[in-house]
């Protein structure tokens, strides 16, 4: 697990990513959940902007993808413990290259 302290960047992303988990929370995976997230957050989306930028400086800052799970291009890190203010969600970075 990463032990790494946290920096302003890393502070803004959890701070930017918190409004997104309390609109999605209580929402169930289906076909028209991906339709509505892709339109309404998709990649030309300021909040997909936002956290790409976040997440790429975090990668850089060695807060972000620290931990290879799976060879260099597969990496994670926890961004946050979970707690009450992320509904007590776990949320990694995936693979290099995408964020989730």
């Amino acid at each position: 697990m990463s032990q790494t302290p946290s920096t302003p960047s890393k502070g803004e992303l959890v701070a930017r990513f918190i409004p997104f988990l309390q609109e999605v929370k209580d929402m169930t995976t289906s076909i028209e959940v991906e339709q509505w997230l892709n339109a309404k957050y998709g990649v030309e989306g300021e909040l997909y902007k936002d956290l790409s930028r976040l997440i790429t400086l975090g990668v850089k800052e060695g807060w972000a993808a620290d931990i290879e799970v799976a060879g260099p291009r597969y990496r994670r890190s926890r961004l946050v413990m979970p707690s009450a203010e992320t509904f007590f969600l776990q949320r990694h970075g995936g693979a290099v290259g995408q964020h989730g």
